[in-house]
């Protein structure tokens, strides 16, 4: 129920990433027209500052020069970000670059991407140790985005899609996928039903203090 309740707010959290907050990043997985696939990261300069020093406890970051900073970022992304393409471990990471500033941004190009992906199991550790972080996701094919989802600790950070016409979708753990039209009437029900209970025991409550 949380995790559909983080569609909801993907909106409002959206926002809070633009604003370059710690708590809240976004990952993005993107073929372009020529079948070349990438992870596209964005996260607050202090969310990278907090997870590589507790990564590399050894290093001293205030005396990190830009370059050397990058090459740790490229590194630590590379170690927490898992990804698994038509129920395969095959994908190996080219090039990739990093542009520093209060929003960061890191781009990781993907090789041995299949031609047809069918299924997609992704899980972005990266930001897990920042309290409450949140990372907004989304799959980018050809210019059409997928419905967004959300990486938070409530799902252990991970996530399994199909592909669908209307593009990539979470699959439940039982191997069905989750419609987001379904998933919104249940929660409105689902309210609707608390509600009418809380509402009911009032009544009776009410009803018994006039008997009296």
């Amino acid at each position: 129920m949380n995790r559909i309740v983080s569609f909801f707010s993907f909106l409002l959290l959206f926002g809070m990433a633009e604003a370059h907050s710690p708590d809240v990043s976004s990952i993005a997985l993107v073929r372009g027209s020529n079948n070349d696939w990438s992870i596209q990261v964005n996260a607050s300069l202090s969310a990278f500052q907090y997870e590589l020093q507790l990564f590399y406890p050894e290093t001293h970051l205030d005396s990190v020069g830009p370059e050397d900073f990058q090459r740790l970022v490229i590194l630590y992304l590379k170690e927490k970000i898992r990804l698994r393409v038509n129920d395969q471990d095959r994908i190996t990471y080219g090039n990739a670059a990093v542009r520093l500033g209060h929003e960061t941004d890191v781009k990781l190009e993907i090789m041995g991407m299949p031609d047809e992906v069918h299924a997609i199991f992704l899980e972005n550790l990266s930001f897990k140790e920042v309290h409450h972080h949140k990372c907004l996701g989304k799959v980018v094919v050809d210019g059409d985005h997928s419905k967004p989802f959300v990486l938070e600790e409530g799902n252990q950070y991970q996530i399994s899609l199909s592909a669908t016409d209307e593009g990539f979708q979470e699959v439940s753990k039982d191997g069905s996928q989750i419609p987001i039209i379904a998933a919104a009437c249940l929660l409105v029900v689902t309210m609707l039903v608390v509600m009418l209970y809380v509402k009911g025991i009032h009544a009776r409550k009410t009803d018994q203090i006039v008997a009296e």
